[in-house]
């Protein structure tokens, strides 16, 4: 007599032992599913005890890691901080309350003149071609800065990492975030008795929070969709969900306010260990055109483990939500070449997410792009990129990820 116990979804057979000599055999499925993930982590960025500020540029710079599922698409923004009062210069403000501010910046190239942003073409983005993505950031407090009172300065930025693969199974996929800065910047008179962390060392002070699934969808009679949440730390951590209408206007996100979801709860506390389930709910009855939302989780940063002078940011997930998505018109591309843009209309009902796009002329060579790192293009709008070297001479091929798929388009320049 044969006996199946399942394990786990594994079958494994147990054969009892009969009173006649012989052997029997089968076989034991072995399977692993490889689950779409990304893990962000970074070394600090110190910019140390500064004597004099104005006699010269300090700079400091920090590694961000990012270990991914190969293939895996990513963009990562920086907002302009707590200081900056509606411009856009980042400023550490002095802990103490004085009016003193320091100006500096974060770069994402070495020459340190490209600002790390989180608008069209200041993020850094790209894909995990082969899993392990180490991304440096450079920071800078220019020799333009003037002196101020001595004290700890520091500032929080808003980092906002953004994941999405169509082509896998995203109800099983995972995104972990660590703590992605920590800057130091104690002056002359004060400095911090606290010990610096080891390079790339994960603290339970940077602890992470992981995501699961990265893109929701309610279609048809479907009013509800899960979203859970694990805290992996021995501490805990508070988080606050909400969902935003998602629109695009002149290629760039535009985001409102909205009651058409709904999120259950919106802020809570998760104990170590635990995974949190929330459940996002639409109000509004099934149609047939596409609506698009962002469903952004913060990691709120515990006050109470802020170290003296910390520079300490306030992570942010964001990830898609569609509604209506399959009853909508499929999109429409089309790509073209004018001038010095490379441009995509689409004329479609579905948003595309488009990723790793390429452009290379007539003897192979890969012509530079602004950006080529993920970002979506919605029904009736378009996005452009700008060709570095100014209009192609000759016939060119664009290479891109649509929704996963490779695609590759020959266009004649528009040069006129």
């Amino acid at each position: 007599m044969k006996t199946i116990l399942k394990i786990g979804g594994v079958a494994a057979a147990l054969i009892a032992a009969p009173a006649y000599a012989g052997t029997d055999d089968t076989t034991m499925p072995v399977t692993a599913e490889v689950l779409d993930a990304c893990e962000v982590s970074a070394t600090p960025m110190a910019f140390g005890t500064i004597p004099v500020l104005g006699s010269q540029d300090i700079d400091a710079s920090a590694t961000v890691s990012l270990l991914c599922t190969v293939g895996a698409n990513y963009d990562v923004a920086m907002d302009v901080g707590l200081n900056s009062a509606g411009g856009g210069q980042r400023y550490l403000g002095n802990s103490a309350g004085a009016a003193d501010v320091i100006p500096y910046e974060i770069y994402t190239d070495a020459a340190r003149s490209s600002i790390w942003g989180n608008t069209a073409g200041n993020t850094v983005g790209g894909v995990a071609t082969t899993g392990l993505v180490d991304i440096t950031a450079y920071g800078r407090i220019p020799v333009s800065a003037v002196p101020v009172v001595a004290g700890s300065y520091e500032d929080t930025v808003t980092v906002t990492v953004t994941s999405d693969r169509r082509d896998l199974t995203m109800r099983n996929g995972a995104i972990a975030l660590l703590a992605l800065l920590a800057a130091t910047s104690p002056l002359a008179a004060e400095t911090s008795d606290a010990p610096a962390s080891p390079a790339g060392a994960a603290s339970d002070r940077g602890a992470n929070i992981s995501v699961a699934p990265l893109r929701l969808e309610l279609d048809g009679a479907q009013t509800a969709e899960i979203l859970r949440l694990r805290n992996p730390a021995t501490r805990k951590i508070g988080v606050q969900v909400r969902i935003f209408a998602w629109d695009q206007v002149d290629g760039k996100d535009v985001y409102s306010p909205t009651t058409d979801v709904t999120v259950s709860p919106s802020i809570i506390q998760i104990k170590p260990g635990d995974t949190q389930v929330f459940r996002v709910v639409r109000t509004t009855q099934p149609g047939e055109t596409e609506k698009r939302y962002r469903v952004a989780i913060d990691q709120l940063p515990d006050p109470s483990l802020n170290r003296h002078g910390e520079f300490t940011p306030r992570l942010r997930f964001t990830l898609p939500l569609f509604v209506d998505r399959q009853t909508a018109q499929p999109a429409q591309l089309a790509w073209q070449v004018a001038g010095n843009k490379l441009l995509l209309d689409n004329a479609g009902g579905q948003t595309v997410r488009i990723a790793a796009v390429a452009m290379n002329d007539g003897t192979g060579e890969t012509l530079p792009l602004d950006r080529s790192g993920l970002r979506y293009v919605m029904g009736s709008t378009s996005a452009e990129w700008t060709i570095g070297t100014g209009c192609p001479s000759g016939p060119i091929e664009i290479a891109a990820l649509v929704d996963g798929e490779e695609t590759r388009v020959q266009a004649q320049p528009n040069c006129g």
